[in-house]
């Protein structure tokens, strides 16, 4: 007889499609513009770049992001992502092509997979309600077009499930290693979640294979499924190893986090929310949650103990703590558990179907929830969920009853069942904000690699290059080889850069998100970090002259690998404050044990702006108790003329802010643009807070500043200690005095930095690459030690005379994960062949 062909794949594949359709139709596109153009396609196109330019597979430097960094920092977007790698077949498709066409098809696989999941247990009609029902869960389909690793693992999270059945049932290992190996390569950060709720469904799976429970049977079989887990962490190794020591040493603890104590993370908090509406959670609803209190007064061992497995780790806060890395609680690593909450829901739906559901039972359970999210409610101050809980279970009752007194037909009830869902998935994805198709051509125009390959290629010398064209969604884009840029934004990065970059320079916040470093135009950072180029089709900064139609070069920054004889101690420098710091910074090397050879060049005076107002619109300002307060409505400004500028002066302000605006849709963040320059104080308490309370400007352009315009965001701005200092640009023009120059072997850095340098006298190699744990110096092919100078880089003491220098980074642990991972691989063979011999044996 010939099989029936289950249209139901069909049925899946058709709503994964309409759904994808009604929100990339138009200008938009499958994808995001908070994240998923700066981060989630910017990275992995740069890995694919760094691949064919280097042809290494192991990289452990990445030269061009972040003024260069351990390339494990950014691990967390792909580093070893097999589908991210899958792209390098494909270097002619543009990697947000890719991305939109991979996570469109994951997205599709995963719909799939639930269904055939779910029809090996139970009924075929039932099992494509609750695939629906899964795949309307909010998270879902709003990350694979934002950020595509909380979700793009679930696919191999549901083979991993099918392979604890194999496991369960005919005592195989193997899929079930694979599955976890390929989880942990494509989202470590989620895999954690993944394992423990593996680890509850094989348990799960045990209790309902088994009638009698044996505790020494139980034991032995979960001491065996440890081995395949620890054989796929063991193969993932190379990746997780070295990404836990930049994790270490570069990620920071949320605020929030830090403020709960042990007993606040240990006593229980209702936490409907984890399951409920939301993007960042399982966000399912009523039905869902209704499935796992029902599950409690279920006569089945096995579903008893999933609810209130799922309830403790829902509810009790250091579960949520503890698998966020200890970094925050937020509900958005519990993603993994929708697949068994599905098994609870299809239970549900099975008693519903059957006629078995009391309906008594039911209400009471209604009542108890809606109470419990109203305590919730009033310890959290959040009324958010509760009006929409309380309107879905009056709908998902009504249905119920319905359904009970034979009023609607089972087809009618799986379709009224589906509709709350239906509703939350559109709304959580139509207020997302899409890329457009004209945005993504400005980002990823060719014309940009191709113009500054022309004038790079050129370039003899290794230098950084700035675009500061829509500089929040290019700080992490790589146009070309011989591209190498400063900025980074990256949940993870070199901890003495981001400190430097805020604290040592005070560079301009324009951004909310403080782990975004951007690219900017402050001249006296530039000229420090050795950005000799800019890509911009506005004004450059001081200094720069044009070279072809959209960029401009500057000779007289430093470069990033120099010599230099003119030591400033650390003493002398805490002596400085800002902005004469910075003098020390571009006139010498800064060292903590060296005695002082030579003093500041320049100095940056503090002067009177002599400014005078002659126009202001949607401002009013007041000053009170020589503080200004300043009223603005939405995009206010003001016209200030100066009038003690020359040309040629940089004009350094300083200002702070005595108020932080509340967060609400009335007060938004506070940010003011001076002269397109702008700073962001976040709202209080948003998730990101910056805590920028100080604003710094450093503004310069090549004609005399003689107007600032400044722009204010809505909100209410009270202002002190206004502090403005100016520098001429002439006074930069000693900076490179005495410098001995290196000369690289090779512009293509891979891991390592190769050249000569003619010291002129004893002193320091200098280089702006931030310092790290990882690099090994050899000079003359003898072993040097690295040195952490101005306060952030790396350097190294050098004599007079001509030396050949080599500088090598390796990431720390890569060697010994490597090896991990060839054992761990060797490992799954292993269990191959197990497997193999076992199904022979039946």
């Amino acid at each position: 007889m010939k099989k029936k062909i289950d249209y139901s794949y069909l049925i899946v594949i058709l709503f994964c499609l309409v759904e994808v359709l009604l929100i990339s139709s138009g200008n938009r596109i499958f994808g995001s513009t908070i994240d998923w153009l700066p981060q989630h396609i910017a990275f992995p196109d740069y890995f694919r770049q760094l691949f064919y330019k280097t042809h290494n597979f192991l990289p452990s430097f990445a030269f061009s992001l972040g003024a260069g960094q351990n390339i494990y920092n950014f691990s967390y977007y792909g580093l070893y992502n097999p589908l991210i790698i899958f792209s390098f077949f494909f270097p002619f498709i543009k990697m947000s092509t890719y991305i939109s066409l991979m996570n469109i098809f994951l997205f599709i696989l995963f719909g799939c997979l639930l269904y055939f999941y779910f029809k090996r247990h139970h009924d075929n009609k039932l099992s494509l309600i609750v695939t629906l029902i899964l795949l309307c869960a909010s998270p879902i389909l709003f990350h694979f077009h934002k950020q595509y690793m909380f979700v793009d693992y679930l696919p191999f999270l549901i083979i991993a499930m099918i392979g604890v059945d194999n496991y369960i049932e005919k005592d195989q290992l193997s899929l079930v290693a694979i599955s976890i190996f390929l989880i942990i390569m494509i989202s470590y950060y989620y895999s954690i979640t993944c394992i423990l709720v593996l680890c509850i469904y094989a348990i799960y799976r045990y209790l309902e294979f088994n009638k009698k429970i044996e505790i020494k049977k139980l034991v032995k079989k979960g001491l065996i499924f440890i081995i395949p887990i620890i054989i796929a962490v063991l193969a993932a190794s190379l990746l997780l190893l070295p990404t836990a020591h930049t994790l270490i040493d570069g990620r920071t603890i949320s605020n929030s986090a830090k403020k709960i104590t042990l007993i606040k993370k240990i006593i229980p908090k209702i936490n409907f929310d984890a399951v409920l509406y939301s993007n960042y959670s399982i966000g399912l609803t009523f039905i869902s949650l209704l499935s796992i209190f029902y599950a409690l007064f279920s006569k089945k061992k096995e579903d008893k103990f999933l609810s209130i497995a799922l309830l403790i780790i829902f509810n009790i806060p250091i579960f949520i703590y503890l698998l966020n890395g200890n970094l925050y609680f937020r509900n958005k690593i519990l993603i993994p558990f929708i697949p068994l909450i599905g098994i609870l829901l299809i239970k549900l739906l099975e008693t519903i179907k059957n006629k078995k559901l009391y309906f008594k039972k039911t209400i009471y359970l209604s009542s108890t929830i809606i109470i419990l999210e109203i305590i919730s409610t009033i310890l959290s101050k959040k009324t958010t969920n509760l009006y929409i809980l309380i309107i879905d279970i009056f709908y998902v009752l009504l249905i119920l009853f319905l359904y009970k007194n034979n009023k609607i037909k089972s087809k009618l009830f799986s379709i009224l069942i589906l509709i709350p869902s239906l509703i939350v998935v559109t709304i959580s994805n139509y207020y997302d904000i899409y890329v457009t198709k004209d945005l993504i051509s400005k980002v990823e125009n060719p014309s940009i690699t191709k113009e500054l390959d022309k004038v790079l290629s050129k370039e003899k010398n290794i230098v950084r290059t700035n675009t500061l064209d829509n500089t929040d969604y290019t700080i992490n884009r790589i146009y070309g080889n011989n591209f190498n840029q400063n900025s980074v934004y990256s949940s993870s990065s070199n901890k003495y850069y981001k400190s430097f970059y805020k604290k040592a320079f005070h560079e301009a916040l324009p951004y909310r998100n403080k782990l975004m470093y951007p690219q900017n135009n402050d001249i006296l950072f530039q000229t420090f970090m050795g950005v000799k180029y800019i890509y911009t089709t506005s004004t450059p900064p001081i200094g720069y002259t044009r070279v072809s139609k959209n960029i401009y070069r500057n000779n007289n920054v430093l470069p990033v690998f120099y010599g230099t004889s003119n030591i400033i101690n650390y003493n002398n420098y805490k002596t400085l404050e800002y902005p004469n710091n910075i003098s020390a910074f571009l006139s010498g090397v800064i060292t903590p044990n060296e005695k002082t050879t030579k003093g500041i060049d320049f100095a940056i005076e503090k002067f009177p702006l002599g400014e005078e107002l002659i126009y202001t619109k949607r401002v009013t300002i007041k000053n009170k108790d020589n503080k200004l307060l300043i009223k603005s409505k939405d995009q206010g400004y003001i016209n200030l003329k100066v009038n003690n500028l020359n040309k040629g002066d940089i004009l350094i302000i300083k200002l702070k802010l005595l108020n932080q605006e509340k967060c609400s849709q009335t007060s938004p963040d506070q940010r003011i643009t001076i002269n397109n320059i702008s700073n962001v104080l976040t709202c209080n308490k948003t998730f990101y807070e910056n805590n920028n309370k100080t604003f710094h400007y450093v503004i310069s352009s090549n004609n005399k500043i003689d107007l600032l315009h400044i722009v204010f965001n809505k909100g209410i701005y009270k202002i002190d200690n206004i502090e403005t200092y100016k520098l001429n640009y002439n006074s930069l023009n000693k900076i490179k005095e005495n410098q001995s120059k290196f000369i690289p072997k090779s512009k293509n850095i891979d891991n390592k930095i190769e050249g000569s340098i003619n010291m002129k006298k004893d002193g320091y190699f200098v280089t702006s690459i931030p310092f790290d744990k990882g690099f090994k110096i050899t000079v003359d092919n003898k072993k040097i030690k690295p040195l952490k100078i101005n306060k952030a880089f790396l350097g190294f003491k050098l004599e007079e005379g001509k030396h050949n220098i080599s500088i090598e980074y390796i990431a720390p642990y890569q060697k010994e994960g490597l090896i991990l991972t060839i054992i761990g691989l060797g490992g799954i063979i292993i269990l191959l062949i197990h497997d193999k011999i076992k199904s022979k044996q039946k």
